[in-house]
């Protein structure tokens, strides 16, 4: 959710408190299940809306006091195909499935339906 004036003027605060850039975008977090951050709490970041790349910059709770967050980074590697390398590619282990259309999906379930009356006509108790 973009961020409105009144929250503009804290963000310029702890920004320059902490020496980053300006959010442009909040978050609000009401419950983790399991989590150590169950209390409600609102994630502010500065969105690229050209790239649409999210840079989470700080943590804070519904009082805009700074929360303490540990930061895990997830880095994803993009699969390039090419005919004449020869190389282990450990991407390749990585099985990908397709959505299917509606079509597709209206057929599998009508075989499906089939099936199962095949079963039922030919299932002797």
């Amino acid at each position: 959710m973009p961020i409105n004036e009144e929250e503009k003027e804290f963000c310029k605060k702890i920004s320059s408190n902490l020496n980053v850039e300006l959010p442009n975008m909040v978050t609000d977090l009401y419950k983790a299940r399991r989590s150590k951050y169950t209390p409600p709490m609102r994630i502010w970041s500065y969105v690229d809306l050209g790239t649409a790349r999210v840079k989470n910059l700080y943590a804070t709770d519904l009082l805009y006091n700074p929360k303490s967050v540990d930061i895990v980074e997830i880095e994803l590697q993009d699969k390039i195909a090419e005919k004449n390398v020869e190389e282990e590619n450990p991407m390749e282990s990585i099985k990908t499935t397709s959505i299917p259309t509606k079509k597709e999906f209206l057929k599998e379930q009508q075989e499906e339906k089939e099936k199962q009356k095949y079963k039922e006509k030919f299932t002797f108790s």
